[in-house]
């Protein structure tokens, strides 16, 4: 048995895409458990209004820069994996490219702190600000993604992560403000750039980027990155709409719970970082393509419906054990979120598919409706009910996302996703939600809500099995 199992996590390993998931998940579940730490202590330290503010501030130059990017980025990875011998000229292309975003996302942000009539929020925009030109020097990411060998970015990514830990300690320890708090997230993001930089320019030409190749890189991207924006503002776009509608306080509710739901975001990045590139350099085989797009969507909607069940299942848990009683009324709110972890993670990979396939206007009608029910639910919920409201209403605009992409996908080919299959769990897969949901609101013990947790999350996981086959050495 021991042998056997020796024999099959090397056969594992063996696969590039495999090994490298492996590897990003690991790294970055070390950097994500810094952010989360840190996250934590500023939460108790700053309480819900000040949270609320520094949450705001950094959502919203994320959304700025989002919606600039164009997703020229992720083309640029889809080229370079393609044609490694150009990775040279894409890289400056999507170095210029980002110039230009970076100096729109700057426009954006001071437009904002002209609408924001808190001064403090005022001064946090302009501390996140700065963030935004160091988008530049992280360009040459996008080389280890499309090359599917993330070790180095993964090992600068926790290196700058336990910086903001120990910088955050540091900062409460002297009992400096919220205003320090964001100069450190500033800081981090920097470092994080400059050592990507730096080691990817010791393996590929970098040139001077001109602004001819970045404008054709950004005409190129348009239809992408228009849809790609409207996809970001449903992550995205929540944190600045409960702060606006609903203020700071409520707003540092939402963010204190949404903080859980960001388990997704890392993991699905990782996720994505290698199952994107693997779809797209076999796109023009069928067959490899659909073995590779069903085994990813399987993986994705295990991992989403592990982390969803045990979410809601342990809510109480999770906030009283993090953020403590001052931010107890953010547990209904982390159960009432807690669906969208699933939805988040299956309707990415369906995205990213449709980004391989070049399915332009499909990619771009999925992405209207994922945005518009974002923003009408989580806005008119959040007004009625505050922080639960949108989070309410964020979790029924990731499920009308989830769809609008399946659809999309089915338009596009018909036979790439056996419907039956996945119809069939989604079936078990409401049931296991909903005694999940059921439980988060009704029990609040930390040792059964645990123990509950974890056995739901197993039988979750083991629901969405690995179908087909991403055993494909590439």
């Amino acid at each position: 048995m021991a042998n056997w199992l020796t024999l099959r996590l090397v056969g594992l390993f063996q696969d590039r895409v495999i090994r490298n998931i492996t590897l990003t998940v690991a790294t970055r579940a070390v950097a994500f458990a810094c952010t989360v730490v840190a996250t934590i202590i500023a939460g108790r330290y700053l309480g819900p209004s000040d949270f609320g503010r520094l949450n705001f501030a950094l959502g919203f130059v994320t959304l700025a820069i989002s919606i600039t990017e164009l997703m020229a980025g992720t083309i640029a990875t889809r080229e370079i994996a393609r044609h490694r011998e150009m990775a040279s000229a894409h890289l400056s292309s999507l170095i210029g490219a980002r110039l230009i975003s970076v100096l729109a996302a700057c426009v954006i942000t001071l437009f904002a702190i002209l609408f924001v009539n808190d001064p403090v929020t005022q001064l946090l925009l302009i501390l996140a600000m700065l963030q935004l030109p160091a988008w530049i020097p992280q360009s040459a990411e996008v080389w280890f993604v499309a090359s599917i060998d993330l070790t180095l970015p993964n090992i600068f990514r926790v290196i700058s992560h336990g910086a903001l830990l120990i910088l955050t300690i540091a900062i409460v320890f002297y009992g400096k403000g919220v205003l320090w708090l964001m100069a450190v997230n500033t800081a981090s993001l920097w470092l994080y750039s400059v050592l990507t930089f730096g080691a990817a320019s010791t393996k590929v030409h970098m040139r001077v980027p001109s602004l001819e190749s970045a404008f054709n890189l950004l005409r190129r991207s348009f239809a992408f990155g228009i849809a790609s924006t409207i996809w970001r503002l449903q992550s995205q776009l929540p944190m600045s709409l409960v702060y606006l509608a609903c203020g700071s306080f409520q707003a540092g509710l939402y963010a204190a719970a949404s903080k859980f739901i960001a388990v997704a975001d890392w993991s699905i990045s990782a996720f994505t970082l290698s199952l994107y590139p693997a779809m797209s350099e076999v796109v023009d085989d069928r067959e490899l393509f659909r073995q590779r797009l069903i085994g990813g969507l399987a993986m994705m909607c295990a991992f989403g419906m592990a982390l969803a069940t045990f979410v809601a299942s342990c809510s109480s848990a999770l906030i009283q054990l993090t953020f403590g009683s001052q931010f107890a009324g953010a547990h209904r709110v982390l159960v009432a979120l807690s669906p969208t972890l699933l939805f988040m993670f299956a309707s990415s990979h369906l995205a990213h598919a449709l980004i391989s396939l070049g399915g332009r206007s499909q990619y771009f009608s999925s992405a209207c409706v994922a945005a518009l029910s974002t923003f009408i639910l989580v806005t008119s919920l959040g007004k009625l009910m505050g922080a639960l409201g949108s989070a309410v209403g964020m979790s029924l605009a990731s499920l009308i996302a989830l769809v609008a992409s399946a659809v999309m996908i089915h338009r596009l080919d018909g036979k790439l996703v056996p419907w039956g299959w996945f119809a069939l769990r989604a079936s078990a897969t409401v049931a296991l939600v909903g005694v999940a949901l059921m439980f988060g609101l009704t029990v609040q013990n930390l040792f059964v809500e645990l123990a509950f947790g974890i056995s739901l999350s197993m039988l979750a996981f083991l629901t969405w099995r690995r179908y087909g086959s991403t055993q494909q050495n590439v």
